[in-house]
């Protein structure tokens, strides 16, 4: 798998990365490109298309694949029901939010940050977190 950098006029490939078979998701923001493996955050400097900060997710986590980002943090499911806010340069883990008690089977099913809020689908509610 890899990650391809394109010029925005003329859509013709500038660079290109390898990254991780088995991705789950890809944010981009100012910060940075961030790619969700099944146990991991990277963060690619999109110039120089290196991996500049990696974080190993708590064990359990491997079922995730959501990922969200903002310019204040990154966003990831780390277990059933809880989210990670990651700082957007080192990754390393600020907070961590128990959005609810999921029954057996459920799961957080959708994650968008904005600058003030992120906003967690769970299914029948939408729940919202504020951004610190």
């Amino acid at each position: 798998n890899r990650l391809f950098r394109r010029d925005p006029t003329d859509g013709h490939v500038t660079g290109s990365t390898a990254i991780p078979t088995g991705s789950t998701g890809l944010q981009v923001t100012e910060t940075g490109v961030y790619v969700l493996t099944m146990n991991q955050v990277l963060r690619i400097d999109p110039t120089s298309l290196r991996t500049i900060a990696t974080v190993t997710l708590p064990a359990g986590s491997g079922l995730s694949s959501l990922l969200s980002a903002n310019n204040r943090g990154v966003f990831v499911e780390t277990e059933i029901g809880k989210i990670a806010e990651l700082d957007p340069i080192t990754l390393q883990p600020r907070q961590y939010v128990q959005a609810f008690q999921a029954p057996a089977g459920g799961s957080v099913e959708g994650l968008t940050a904005t600058d003030s809020r992120l906003f967690a689908d769970a299914g029948q509610d939408v729940l919202s977190y504020p951004v610190h």
